[in-house]
C-alpha cells in the first residue's frame, strides 16, 4: 500500500520493521526487496536435498528465479530512481517538474498493476509461488519444520507482488518530498505545484544521498546473498550474471527452424512449428519471426472439445483476476499439450486451480473433460 501522507509507512516483518518519514540528513539503512531473500537463503541451507538429487536442483532453479524476478526488477526501479536531475546537479525547477510527473506515473503504474508492472513482477511472483510447494517437496521431506517456516516467509513477502510494490511506493513518497512543502491537492493529483519543484532544486544532494542510500542497500544485500549461496554450497550460476539474463523485458527474436522448443531460448532461425513457454505470447519485447503454435492450437489438432473446455476455464479464471489461478491455468494447458502428458502433474495443476478459483467446478461439463485426463 502507498504510504499516507502523514507519511507514515509500513515494511513486512521480514522485510523489516515500520518507519515513519525518513529525515534527509540521517544515516539511512533501508530495507529492499532482496532483503528479504536473505532470511530465505539462510532457512534453505543444510536442508535442502542432497547434492545429486534432482530434488535440490528444483529447490535452487526456483530461489535462482526468485532472485532473478526480484532483483531485476527493483535494479531498474533503482535506474529510473536515478534519472532524478540532482544527480547532475540540475538547479532547474522546470527539470525536477518533469522528473516528479514522471515518477508519480511510475507511482500510479505500481498502483494499477499496470501491464508492464503485470510483466516485470507480478506475474513471475505468482508463478513461482504456485510452484513453491512442488518445487520444494524433498525440502518438505527432509525438515518439515524448516519448510513451514520457509514457506511463510515465502508467503509474507513473495508470494505476489504486494510487498515488494509497497516498499517501493515508500520509497517514491520520500524521494518525492512532498510534505517538505505542505501537501497540496489529492493524495493522487500530479504533483505540478512549483514550491516541490523550487525545493529539490535547491535540496537535491540530499535527495540523491536518500537514492544511494537504498541503492546501497540493495548492493550489500546482494553480496550477502552470494556469500551465502557460496557457504551453502548451492550451486547458482553467478548471481549477477543471473540476474542480467533474466531481465525483466527481453527482446528475443526467433529465426530458425524449430520444431518444438520448451523453456526458455535467445536464437533460433527459420519457421517454428510449436513454442511451449512463455514466448507463445507477444509480451515483453518479445519477437516472434514466423509461424509459431502454441499449446492450445496443438490441443485444438488432437481433441478440440478439450481445447473448448481449457478455453472455457481460462476464461472463468482471467475474469476472477487472480494472477496465481491464470498461472495454474497456463500450466493445466501446457502439461495437456505435450506428446505424453503426465496424469499426476495434470491432476496436481487441476487441485491446484481448483484451490485457488474454486468456481472452475461449477463448470461441470468442462471440468469432466480435464478430468478425464488423469481420473
Amino acid at each position: 500500500m502507498i504510504a499516507a501522507p502523514d507519511g507514515r509507512r509500513f515494511i513486512p516483518t521480514h522485510f523489516g520493521q515500520s518507519e515513519g518519514c525518513v529525515a534527509l540528513n540521517d544515516e539511512i539503512n533501508r530495507s529492499t526487496p532482496e532483503r528479504g531473500l536473505v532470511e530465505i537463503f539462510e532457512t534453505t541451507r543444510g536442508r535442502l536435498p542432497e547434492r545429486g538429487d534432482p530434488a535440490r536442483r528444483i529447490a535452487v532453479t526456483w530461489l535462482t528465479e526468485l532472485y532473478g524476478a526480484v532483483h531485476s526488477w527493483n535494479s531498474e526501479f533503482i535506474s529510473f530512481l536515478k534519472q532524478y536531475p540532482g544527480f547532475k546537479s540540475s538547479e532547474d525547477p522546470s527539470e525536477y517538474k518533469k522528473f516528479l510527473v514522471d515518477l508519480h506515473a511510475y507511482r500510479v503504474a505500481l498502483n494499477d498493476r499496470s501491464p508492464q508492472v503485470k510483466r516485470a513482477l507480478c506475474s513471475k511472483l505468482h508463478r513461482l509461488y504456485a510452484r513453491f510447494d512442488r518445487d520444494f517437496a524433498g525440502m518438505a521431506s527432509k525438515d518439515p519444520d524448516a519448510y513451514q517456516h520457509l514457506k511463510g516467509i515465502v508467503e509474507s513477502a513473495y508470494a505476489g507482488e504486494d510487498a515488494v510494490i509497497s516498499m517501493a511506493g515508500s520509497i517514491i513518497w520520500d524521494v518525492m518530498r512532498e510534505f517538505e512543502v505542505g501537501y497540496q491537492g489529492s493524495w493522487e493529483g500530479v504533483p505540478l505545484h512549483a514550491p516541490l519543484h523550487e525545493w529539490h532544486a535547491s535540496h537535491h544532494e540530499q535527495v540523491c544521498k536518500l537514492i544511494l542510500a537504498y541503492e546501497r542497500g540493495s548492493a550489500e544485500a546482494v553480496e550477502t546473498l552470494a556469500q551465502l549461496a557460496d557457504e551453502a554450497g548451492l550451486d547458482f550460476a553467478g548471481l549477477e550474471d543471473f540476474a542480467e539474463n533474466y531481465a525483466a523485458e527481453p527482446t528475443v527474436v526467433f529465426q530458425g527452424d524449430v520444431t518444438t522448443v520448451y523453456g526458455n531460448m535467445t536464437t533460433a532461425g527459420g519457421d517454428i512449428a510449436t513454442i511451449h513457454g512463455d514466448y507463445n505470447r507477444n509480451e515483453g519485447g518479445v519477437q516472434i519471426v514466423g509461424s509459431t503454435t502454441g499449446p492450445i492450437s496443438i490441443i485444438q489438432a488432437q481433441d478440440p472439445l478439450l481445447k473448448d473446455a481449457l478455453d472455457e476455464i481460462g476464461a472463468f479464471v482471467k475474469s476472477t483476476g487472480n494472477a496465481a489461478a491464470e498461472a495454474m491455468h497456463e500450466s493445466l494447458v501446457e502439461e495437456a499439450a505435450k506428446d505424453e502428458p503426465e496424469p499426476a502433474r495434470l491432476k496436481q495443476f487441476w487441485d491446484g486451480l481448483v484451490g485457488l478459483a474454486p468456481g472452475v467446478k461449477a463448470l461441470s461439463g468442462a471440468a469432466a473433460a480435464v478430468m478425464a485426463l488423469f481420473v
